[in-house]
């Protein structure tokens, strides 16, 4: 490709990867009335995917959660401080820590609102990429919850983060807008679609090739189907589909398309 005048070679590792796997996960969590209207909650789980054909992606993350909430009939606050360790080709990658905060309060029956908020931490292993991506996150979320009727619920929502990196040049805003929507019909048939945009700022001009701040138009598609009649002991199957185009200003280098499906199956204790 052709920039600034100049011809550039991507090396074999830039290049579009494929890979053929499977994804997995497990996750337990509970909560234990403590008195009333106060609540501690536990979450343990840990999810990865493996690729037979291009082992070097294989990722691998386990996330401890612990915290307090308090709840009633109309309203529920929640502080939940993690820690998560992720690998990536079976060596450890970086390690993640922070606190969420959240406030759900339901107007009536119908409408119901969420607020979240927090701070993580994200630290990586190897030397020379902890010394520009080491980074704190400060974010916001809302999300507004409709209940259509007993069988159908929608909701749609803003999102806000700050990535604060070791170099200024790796750290942006990022801004984004979501909708979706959760059916499930008589017959047994159940389906799940979002619809998410989010603009990613950069705070400092590249300093390689590109001499202007990034901006990315980031859009992404997933939905799932699903149907009762195929659930064994609990375990319900389901259709997967994710597809995310990301426009860049820098195109050369950041521009990109991704689709996914897969076949997940879930149980719900």
């Amino acid at each position: 490709m052709e920039i600034n005048g100049k011809t550039w070679q991507k090396t074999a590792d830039s290049l579009p990867q494929s890979a053929h796997g499977i994804r997995y996960g497990l996750s337990v969590s509970g909560e234990k009335n403590l008195n009333g209207n106060h609540f501690a909650h536990l979450e343990v789980g840990g999810n990865g995917v493996h690729y037979w054909d291009n082992q070097e992606y294989n990722e691998q993350t386990i996330k401890l959660s612990a915290g307090y909430k308090f709840q009633n009939s109309r309203y529920a606050w929640r502080v939940t401080p993690f820690a998560e360790q992720n690998w990536l080709g079976g060596s450890r990658y970086n390690r993640v820590i922070g606190t969420n905060v959240s406030y759900s309060h339901r107007f009536n029956n119908n409408f119901r609102l969420m607020l979240s908020s927090g701070q993580y931490w994200k630290t990586y292993h190897d030397e020379h990429i902890a010394s520009r991506y080491n980074s704190r996150t400060p974010h916001f979320q809302t999300t507004l919850f409709h209940t259509v009727s007993p069988r159908w619920l929608s909701y749609v929502g803003t999102g806000w983060n700050h990535e604060l990196a070791e170099e200024t040049e790796q750290s942006s805003i990022r801004k984004s807008v979501h909708l979706g929507t959760i059916k499930t019909f008589p017959n047994g048939l159940g389906m799940r679609a979002n619809l998410s945009y989010a603009r990613r700022t950069f705070d400092a001009p590249g300093s390689l090739v590109y001499h202007f701040n990034r901006k990315d138009h980031e859009y992404q598609i997933n939905t799932s189907l699903w149907h009762h009649k195929f659930t064994w002991h609990g375990f319900m199957p389901q259709l997967n589909v994710r597809y995310q185009k990301i426009n860049s200003n820098m195109s050369g280098f950041y521009s990109r398309k991704n689709l996914q499906w897969f076949i997940s199956v879930e149980k719900q204790l």
